[in-house]
């Protein structure tokens, strides 16, 4: 480089990072489940294809749910994924529409006072 320019590029010099300390991470707060999972059920074993057996299984070890949520007057009902730590605690959860002609998944922001959702 020095060649081509006929000088030094740049100094060399050291990179400093100062520690972050990390913020103790706030309760997940799931959305609420709906009555039932109709819904939820049709579009994983109808739309996706994947055996009924697999779904009630999921459905049962909580990692799996049909989630009903409100915003600007209507009200959604979506396919939450749960993501679980080694301790059972819930760590991440999904939305995705359970509408086979919508194929939108959703990312939780979570806050203390609820959750929204960003468009993925």
């Amino acid at each position: 480089m020095e060649m081509i320019l006929g000088c030094h590029a740049y100094e060399q010099t050291e990179h400093y990072m100062t520690p972050v300390e990390k913020k103790p991470r706030e309760e997940l707060m799931l959305p609420p489940k709906d009555k039932d999972f109709n819904r939820t059920i049709a579009y994983l074993t109808r739309t996706r294809g994947i055996d009924s057996e697999i779904v009630y299984a999921t459905i049962n070890q909580n990692k799996i749910y049909q989630a009903v949520t409100q915003k600007n007057g209507y009200t959604f009902q979506n396919c939450a994924f749960v993501g679980y730590d080694g301790e059972g605690k819930p760590q991440y959860c999904a939305l995705c529409s359970s509408l086979p002609a919508v194929t939108h998944c959703f990312s939780p922001t979570v806050t203390l006072h609820g959750t929204e959702f960003q468009s993925l």
